[in-house]
């Protein structure tokens, strides 16, 4: 019974037709990538096989097979342990937001690492407003830009909150924490200064970078965005913000630095990945890397990476095609290793 090289673990948008698995198949035939696709209903746990299905010029065909060299499936599903036994991860970190950060503030990366604190207690919080007049509180977790506050001192014990959409109001430090009690219930929060992130107009701007690994296990660009708010206080697209081209943006807006905040994009989007596999001993595919620009200094800074992105539309074929070379270097290395 034959081991494929790369299993893609999917869900049930696997048997919709012209998926987008589908398409990643079709293009790991063309460069003859070793690869299988199959859900949770295609595995043996009692024999540890899989039902395996793989793409030939007649259309998708299915045998039985033993587990994959290699799997790809998103984090914090429920059989992540049940692969990370039996095979190598594709896309596999655990770590989170606060232990990336902190590596970060120790590495090579500190100069563009955000002042951040770690904390479930609403009275840690204020205690960055002693050194900065403004800061934005945000769960560990993250939610695509749900429950962001901000929060600003304009006075002695007079502080202003605002959510991602409006002003919520005027309070002193007693209504604060109760508020804040009451959004959060006790769960960790991450609390920076509210840097001034913004584009020329005064509108909150940051950037997206997403990259993907491609041919010979090489880190490359996706797209870069810029991502612009409207009224909120994130630029979140889910959230009524809007995109931009990266290099028009930067000239508009940054003017004689925007060629040198650029190459920095290049060079964070390929020193953060290979830190990232570093720090955490995994191998990765696919990250985000979300990068402010402050406005007065026109300093970048990395405000968040995240795993396994979402990909949009004008990346798709792009993020596949990197895929496909990647399950084709995979496939030539697996190789060289049994002929050794």
């Amino acid at each position: 019974m034959r081991k494929p090289t790369v299993g893609i673990f999917c869900e049930a948008e696997f048997y919709r037709e012209n998926s987008f698995t589908h398409f990643i198949m079709k293009l790991c035939y063309a460069y003859c990538a070793d690869v299988v696709a199959f859900t949770d209903k295609d595995i043996n746990e009692k024999d540890n096989t899989i039902l395996a299905h793989y793409w030939t010029p007649d259309g998708i065909k299915s045998e039985t097979t033993l587990m994959p060299h290699w799997v790809e499936c998103g984090p914090y599903i429920k059989w992540h342990p049940f692969f990370r036994e039996r095979c190598k991860i594709v896309d596999d970190c655990i770590l989170s937001k606060k232990d990336v950060s902190d590596a970060m503030a120790k590495s090579r990366l500190s100069p563009y690492v955000i002042p951040t604190m770690y904390t479930s207690s609403p009275q840690k919080v204020f205690t960055l407003l002693s050194m900065w007049s403004a800061i934005i509180v945000k769960p560990l977790v993250g939610a695509r830009g749900e429950d962001i506050i901000t929060i600003e001192k304009i006075a002695d014990d007079k502080y202003v909150f605002r959510n991602t959409s409006e002003f919520i109001g005027t309070f002193n430090i007693s209504q604060c924490i109760a508020l804040l009690t009451k959004l959060y219930n006790g769960q960790a929060v991450i609390v920076q200064p509210k840097m001034k992130f913004t584009n020329k107009n005064g509108q909150l701007m940051d950037f997206r970078i997403n990259v993907t690994k491609g041919a010979k296990g090489n880190w490359n660009i996706i797209y870069m965005i810029a991502r612009t708010a409207r009224d909120n206080i994130v630029s979140n697209l889910s959230k009524g913000g809007y995109a931009s081209l990266v290099e028009p943006t930067l000239t508009t807006d940054y003017g004689n630095s925007a060629h040198k905040i650029l190459n920095t994009f290049k060079e964070l989007a390929q020193d953060i990945p290979l830190f990232m596999e570093e720090i955490s001993n995994c191998n990765m595919l696919s990250l985000g890397i979300d990068v402010g620009i402050d406005f007065d200094t026109l300093h970048p800074y990395i405000i968040e990476v995240n795993y396994v992105p979402q990909i949009t539309f004008r990346g798709k074929a792009k993020y596949a095609d990197n895929v496909a070379q990647y399950y084709a270097y995979l496939t030539n290395e697996s190789h060289k290793e049994n002929i050794l």
